[in-house]
């Protein structure tokens, strides 16, 4: 049977409250793949690094696993690479623009495929072309952009949802008035979109356990 999946996208629009939480148990973590991108080595630490503190003042502990090839001088993909997902693992490409996606919504940041019968999510991509240029009309770098833009499409990998929130970092449209204040509440998970991804989280590792714990066998 077939399953629904629906993309959320995230809107640039050239137009004119986050608090870190405290979490009173372990954070649980979500391993990040990236297979694709077009970042050189410094950048993509720096972008990865920042998308990482925004999920972690959410309670979110994040592993990147750099999979591209030739990721930190390697002549073959990491055994990390290579073993088949876990539920807890979550892939990102951060890419041009150049997919199906992305021809048939022209001012997208990027999108995350939402399968919404099982409420979560697995592959994201983010269009580093397009936080370039919206980086440039709004006159900052882009680094920051690039790291907002994959804390958001890992949002809604865990939030399992192509929702989005009036506002804070999962709001569907970002101007340029916004990106030039940088207030930490425009570009901060709410704490009820933190509780729902640590959730999500240890819903799917209590999940991959159970798929993975053994059975008696009656006779």
């Amino acid at each position: 049977m077939s399953r629904l999946v629906i993309l959320a996208v995230l809107v640039m629009v050239p137009v004119g409250v986050g608090a870190q939480v405290s979490i009173d148990q372990a954070a649980p973590t979500v391993t990040v793949r990236v297979y694709r991108t077009s970042l050189g080595p410094s950048e993509f630490r720096a972008a990865s690094a920042l998308a990482g503190r925004v999920l972690e003042a959410a309670g979110i502990g994040v592993s990147w696993v750099q999979c591209w090839p030739g990721a930190q001088g390697q002549g073959s993909l990491s055994a990390d690479c290579q073993r088949p997902l876990t539920r807890s693992d979550v892939i990102v490409h951060v890419i041009p623009a150049s997919d199906a996606n992305s021809a048939s919504h022209q001012e997208s940041l990027g999108f995350a495929m939402i399968d919404v019968q099982a409420g979560a999510g697995t592959v994201a991509s983010v269009y580093t072309d397009r936080v370039a240029m919206l980086a440039r009309e709004a006159g900052v770098g882009g680094v920051d952009l690039l790291a907002w833009a994959m804390a958001h499409e890992i949002g809604h990998l865990l939030l399992g949802t192509s929702q989005h929130a009036v506002r804070g970092l999962m709001r569907e449209r970002w101007s340029h008035v916004e990106v030039q204040q940088h207030l930490l509440r425009d570009w901060s998970f709410s704490v009820a979109e933190g509780q729902t991804m640590r959730n999500a989280l240890r819903s799917r590792g209590m999940a991959q356990a159970a798929r993975l714990a053994p059975r008696a066998i009656a006779n």
